[in-house]
């Protein structure tokens, strides 16, 4: 067990907190982009006024403009629901686009301006295949605690709302496969990138976060990996009672990081975890008839 638990400290990062608070900058600019492109995005609908009584629709309005282009066009004209639905994923579809250009511009910057290798952005793995059986191999591990976990904490908390996506894929089936890419692909990169890679990279730099064990070998401290879990579990506030099981998922997110110092073994459990998810909403789905 104990030997598990080594986390030897790797060389420390070139970055440091204010080269975050940049980072998180571009990162909630390019999200407010994203949803004003969105919010805006759509052009007016004009229609003859002697068919709907106004002259033109408000350009945007994915809930007003989608009835009189459907009644024009003798199609089932859409409920509100679904138009609400289908909006919430072109949102999650420009945040997902919003989070790989952060990703792209942070790489740049820390390339550029702070001379980081790739090595310590954890991009660099020697032997890609044995990252990604580190990843789904922990995932068998880790799958049935975590998964009984949120089970109890779902039937202790009773949450009023579930996770949003999954919500609107359960009403609105068409919707799984763009849920599927972000969920299975999109996040599990970007998310890794910026708790794990940057984030623990550089608090796993600081001095407080370098110990001794018993044996006077050096290792790395537990805090930062609680410290950012705590963050990742934040993140999924809203997502019903998921931050309960995610923050002990994080946990061990961190401890694969912190043991092997690269994001793929990271990227390949979070990936494991979103895709059983999605499988598990897919059953559902035929289950219900949807497909």
């Amino acid at each position: 067990m104990a030997s598990l638990l080594d986390r030897e400290p790797a060389p420390p990062v070139p970055w440091r907190g204010f080269d975050l608070l940049v980072i998180t900058g571009m990162y909630l600019l390019l999200q407010i982009v994203a949803a004003w492109a969105v919010s805006n995005g759509a052009p007016a609908v004009v229609v003859p006024p002697e068919i709907v009584g106004q002259q033109e629709l408000p350009a945007g309005d994915v809930e007003v403009s989608a009835w009189p282009v459907a009644a024009l066009r003798n199609e089932p004209q859409p409920s509100r629901g679904e138009a609400n639905a289908y909006l919430s994923m072109k949102y999650m579809a420009a945040g997902s686009v919003a989070s790989l250009a952060t990703m792209i511009a942070a790489i740049i910057y820390l390339r550029l301006l702070r001379r980081a290798t790739w090595s310590d952005l954890g991009l660099r793995s020697p032997d890609a295949w044995r990252d990604i059986l580190i990843g789904v191999g922990t995932f068998a591990v880790v799958a049935v605690p975590i998964f009984t976990l949120h089970a109890i904490a779902n039937l202790l908390l009773a949450p009023q709302q579930g996770h949003p996506i999954i919500e609107a894929v359960v009403r609105y089936p068409h919707f799984f496969w763009l849920s599927l890419v972000t969920a299975v692909i999109i996040a599990p990169i970007t998310e890794e990138f910026f708790f794990r890679g940057l984030l623990l990279g550089w608090l796993n730099s600081l001095p407080t976060a370098r110990e001794t064990d018993a044996r006077g070998r050096p290792q790395l401290a537990w805090w930062p990996v609680v410290l950012t879990s705590a963050g990742f579990a934040m993140l999924h506030l809203g997502h019903g009672a998921a931050p309960v099981a995610l923050f002990f998922f994080s946990m061990v997110l961190g401890w694969l990081f912190q043991r092997y110092h690269r994001l793929l073994p990271c990227i390949a459990l979070h990936a494991a975890l979103n895709g059983t998810s999605m499988l598990m909403l897919a059953a559902e789905l035929f289950r219900r008839g949807a497909w």
